[in-house]
């Protein structure tokens, strides 16, 4: 009689043990699915870490486990891709604006050029110290005037309205 309620007494438990370690992988697996919810991933794949250390094979924990991995690998490549992108608009604008100045500096030499062949062939004489040729001047004027607008360009794009970004903490 006494060996049969020893016997009684260590199957109620193992019962109540294994009863206590599935609620147990079922607690971790709710706290860390109520902290996803709540948009708070690091916390839930922390949670799951510590739920699959105790309870290593459990099923639902390792899926949600993959799910929360997924999704934050996916998070990453999508940043990396709008950072990207937005490198090689930025890197494509200055190079157009170079290209622009440098054209522009290679055409107003180019007139240089020609204003200064074209005196020495017609025998007028050469414009006084001091004083800036109408011609000259129009195009100092044309060339500040567009250099004005590239730097208004600049000024307007940095002032667009940048998406915001949930931050994640780490803490």
């Amino acid at each position: 009689m006494m060996k049969r309620t020893i016997h009684l007494i260590a199957m109620l438990l193992t019962v109540m043990v294994s009863q206590a370690q599935t609620s147990s992988a079922e607690e971790y697996f709710n706290l860390a699915a109520r902290q996803y919810v709540k948009e708070d991933k690091l916390a839930a794949l922390k949670t799951l870490d510590k739920g699959l250390q105790a309870h290593p094979g459990d099923a639902r924990m390792l899926k949600l486990a993959e799910e929360l991995l997924k999704e934050q690998q996916q998070q990453q490549q999508a940043q990396q891709q709008q950072q990207k992108q937005q490198d090689e608009q930025q890197k494509k604008e200055e190079q157009d604006q170079q290209k622009a100045q440098q054209e522009q500096q290679k055409k107003e030499q180019q007139e240089q050029e020609q204003a200064q062949q074209g005196e020495r062939e017609d025998g007028r004489k050469k414009p006084q110290p001091g004083r800036i040729a109408p011609q000259d001047a129009e195009r100092i004027l044309d060339a500040l005037e567009r250099q004005e607008q590239g730097t208004q360009d600049k000024v307007r794009a940095r002032m667009r309205p940048v998406q915001r970004r949930r931050i994640e903490k780490d803490w």
